[in-house]
């Protein structure tokens, strides 16, 4: 897109500021994560429209019965300075999990790119 300055730029997706949308989609992800009584191939199909191409690629092959059993509860958006990058923390009954979503102009869903258990989240 160019502006009225003949500068290049590309056009951010416009919502809610304090991104509910992509805390609504990272806790929906996790509890999707978190059964554990699905056969892989549910499991990863389920999971497959919340995911990026290259999340689903890294899920594949898990087996949902090594998931730990958790139980999932409130989802926060953590500030950033991207209209394109949404970083989401979601407590469990284990710890809180890092949820890293992303999306593009072209598809404005935020899709989950990483997701961080709590022994390897940062603080």
């Amino acid at each position: 897109m160019v502006d009225d300055e003949g500068q290049t730029s590309e056009q951010v997706p416009t919502g809610d500021p304090d991104r509910r949308e992509a805390a609504q989609r990272a806790g929906e992800t996790l509890r999707l994560f978190a059964r554990r009584d699905v056969t892989a191939e549910q499991w990863l199909a389920d999971l497959a429209p919340y995911l990026t191409v290259e999340a689903l690629e890294t899920h594949r092959g898990t087996r949902p019965y090594k998931v730990p059993a958790m139980m999932v509860g409130d989802a926060r958006v953590i500030p950033t300075d991207s209209a394109y990058v949404a970083r989401v923390q979601v407590s469990t009954s284990i710890g809180a999990y890092l949820l890293t979503l992303v999306r593009t102009s072209a598809d404005p869903v935020w899709r989950v790119a990483s997701i961080t258990p709590p022994e390897q989240a940062p603080a």
